[in-house]
């Protein structure tokens, strides 16, 4: 009898450590969650962004002769159409300005993230002529693209938020 009251008392004691490691569970869950404040999903939304989906998308938009808010490049004018062919220099499909002419500056285009946001840009020496000449909106997505960018970091950013919570 005294061994059988040992045995109860022994699994009573496992079930009650086990509600408690239960518990500490759901209350660590819990303490994460609450941690989760607006600053840090944001974070954790720009950190999961492809930089490379981001550039692409950059220079679709250029070679349509868009910049980021939609607004349509010149064209190029005849001159220019003759100088390029007679030079082997590049002519964007729509005809518009593309900013692709030596390569530099789509090749050396960068995505910066910072805590709330993140920003294309150019290493190349012509980037801050350009920036005076055209405005900043030369460089960025529009809503569609960032759309698409968004979508596409989705399932990284699930993971990401559900190791957060679960750490």
């Amino acid at each position: 009898f005294y061994l059988d009251k040992s045995i109860n008392r022994l699994n009573c004691n496992r079930f009650i450590f086990r509600i408690f490691a239960i518990m500490k569970s759901f209350f660590d869950v819990y303490t994460n969650i609450m941690a989760l404040n607006e600053p840090k999903v944001i974070d954790t939304a720009i950190k999961v962004i492809d930089s490379n989906e981001v550039i692409k998308l950059n220079q679709e938009q250029l070679l349509k002769g868009k910049d980021s808010e939609g607004n349509n490049y010149k064209d190029y004018t005849n001159f220019t159409i003759k100088t390029k062919r007679e030079t082997g220099g590049f002519i964007s499909p729509s005809g518009k300005l593309a900013f692709k002419d030596t390569g530099d500056l789509w090749r050396k285009m960068e995505v910066q993230k910072e805590t709330d946001f993140f920003a294309v840009y150019s290493s190349d020496k012509k980037y801050n002529f350009l920036i005076s000449m055209y405005g900043k909106d030369i460089f960025g997505l529009n809503s569609k693209d960032a759309g698409i960018v968004i979508k596409k970091a989705q399932p990284k950013f699930i993971d990401e938020i559900q190791k957060l919570i679960f750490k």
